[in-house]
């Protein structure tokens, strides 16, 4: 592992954290595939959980007052099941399967709310649970759970602050359970282990920053996920390209 390659590293995942730590979601969208571009995505996905992880802890701290206890576990018991076989799915499936995949899943996301045509879900415990499943599946096979719960936390009538904590929340226990089950696939390595040690400080650094610019932000209205959508839009193009060049 050259210092390069940390360096990089270290870089994308401090723009991850600071995304996830002003929007409360984003750092496994932004991070894995700007991690796929220098690192094999099997190494990239395991990294970015561990972070996602990571970062999830001080948001909830802080704002442990606005989470919905009730609704994170309701997400999270049929993500369960979705990890399970997402995590077979990263241990088995050849990388550019993985990356195409990605790719799709992210150009239809940034792109559909970008044109003003979000993917709409009905508030009930079924499409929690069918989102919950969803979200455990990407966030194992591909490192992206955020999809389907930001998708089913934007039908919900609550604050910001709600959807942010209460997300975040989810992650929390998600990502922990991916983490196992990706250690006990054997996909943590000890070079993911390396990245993830020298990274620490710039994830700190990322999410610290991006948690101070949310109040700024809810106050002058700046359309951040728009910005986003559109990053996450260009991003999913580039690794479509990149996949279907490995076929």
């Amino acid at each position: 592992m050259t210092p390069l390659i940390i360096a990089l590293a270290a870089g994308t995942l401090f723009i991850g954290s600071f995304v996830q730590g002003m929007v409360g979601f984003g750092l496994g969208m932004v991070s894995v595939p700007i991690l796929s571009l220098f690192l094999d995505v099997k190494m990239a996905i395991p990294i970015a959980t561990v972070f996602g992880w990571l970062i999830t802890i001080p948001v909830c701290l802080k704002m442990r007052q606005h989470i919905n206890f009730k609704l994170a576990f309701l997400l999270y018991i049929p993500a369960i099941v979705g990890i399970q076989f997402g995590g077979e799915l990263l241990k088995n499936v050849e990388s550019a399967y993985i990356l195409l995949a990605m790719g799709i899943i992210l150009i239809f996301v940034g792109g559909s709310t970008l044109i003003n045509r979000p993917i709409r879900v009905k508030d009930n415990i079924f499409s929690a649970a069918i989102c919950g499943l969803l979200s455990g599946v990407l966030g194992a096979g591909a490192g992206e759970s955020g999809p389907p719960i930001v998708t089913y936390m934007n039908c919900l009538k609550v604050s910001a602050e709600k959807i942010k904590a209460t997300t975040n929340f989810y992650f929390f226990l998600a990502m922990l359970t991916v983490i196992f089950k990706l250690f006990s696939n054997g996909v943590i390595t000890e070079d993911v282990g390396t990245i993830t040690a020298w990274s620490i400080p710039t994830m700190l650094g990322g999410g610290l920053i991006g948690m101070r610019l949310f109040d700024y932000v809810q106050r002058k209205e700046f359309d951040v996920k728009k910005i986003m959508n559109f990053t996450i839009l260009v991003l999913g193009i580039i690794i479509t390209c990149k996949s279907i060049s490995h076929f």
